[in-house]
């Protein structure tokens, strides 16, 4: 008798990617004071995960390979670190659940929850 193989459950991430200005540098100038220079805007990456343990998250330092994304989405007007906190405070009942709140409901509920464009990658 062969048994069968359980086909694993996909794990589904949420990148939450903001842009922000970088620190402002100050260089001496040969004239007179200080002289600023402008700032550039860097991109900052917050992996948020929901798994059996709850929700976990890290900041990365580059994107995640093209390979591991389903959709984006550009959200207008910018989600704010704050709201995106608030978001997740109001999820803070709620635990995994392998069939009714899984890795997938967590990131669909967060993307939906939010005005924006989506774009599909697969």
């Amino acid at each position: 008798q062969q048994q069968q193989q359980q086909q694993p459950l996909h794990h589904y991430i949420l990148l939450y990617q903001r842009s922000e200005l970088a620190q402002t540098v100050g260089e001496p100038a040969k004239d007179e004071g200080v002289r600023i220079t402008p700032r550039a805007r860097i991109r900052r990456q917050l992996r948020l995960d929901w798994g059996r343990d709850g929700l976990s998250f890290m900041e990365l330092d580059r994107r995640l390979p093209e390979e591991m994304l389903v959709r984006s989405k550009v959200m207008e007007p910018a989600l704010k670190a704050a709201d995106l906190l608030g978001h997740l405070e109001a999820l803070r009942a709620k635990t995994f659940d392998a069939e009714a709140w899984n890795s997938s409901s967590f990131c669909f509920h967060l993307i939906n929850g939010a005005p924006g464009k989506e774009y599909q990658y697969r």
